[in-house]
């Protein structure tokens, strides 16, 4: 009797956490376009910004100054909901949870006078939990992408 109410537990225990991966809202924020006037030529933002990215830890892994472009490639951050949206589950922000994992790239585009960064932001719940782990999607507040850009401001000056 007492391995049958134990089984019977763990079905409904299992059954619940399934439940709530199933309830995934994706992001009610709309991603919204970060682009802002700057101080300076095209040559020297876009060392501003590689020196900003690097101290801020990225790593770059392309850039064209011709072109005037900047890519990095993922860096796990530690998120908050005030910095990104990746959705909720029964009303409460996957973000919240500590057992979310966050990874940034940083995009930059370089022109005279006018700089534009768009992070993109992966979220996964539960890494390798093949029960609940679950791919987020996840939105920019503009908060990672003004920090970035009042640093660059800074080392331009």
């Amino acid at each position: 009797m007492l391995r049958l109410s134990k089984a019977v537990l763990s079905l409904v225990t299992i059954t619940f956490l399934i439940g709530c991966a199933g309830t995934y809202q994706p992001p009610s924020s709309i991603e919204r376009d970060f682009t802002r006037t700057i101080n300076g030529s095209k040559e020297a933002i876009i060392n501003a910004a590689k020196q900003v990215l690097i101290l801020e830890g990225y790593q770059i892994v392309s850039s064209d100054k011709h072109a005037g472009v900047i890519s990095t490639g993922k860096r796990q951050m530690n998120l908050t909901e005030n910095e990104c949206d990746c959705g909720t589950t029964m009303g409460l922000p996957y973000i919240k949870d500590k057992r979310t994992i966050t990874n940034v790239s940083i995009g930059i585009v370089v022109a005279e006078n006018r700089i534009t960064i768009k992070s993109t932001i992966e979220g996964e719940y539960l890494k390798g939990d093949v029960t609940q782990g679950i791919d987020l999607h996840c939105v920019s507040t503009g908060k990672i992408e003004e920090a970035l850009f009042n640093k660059v401001v800074k080392a331009i000056r």
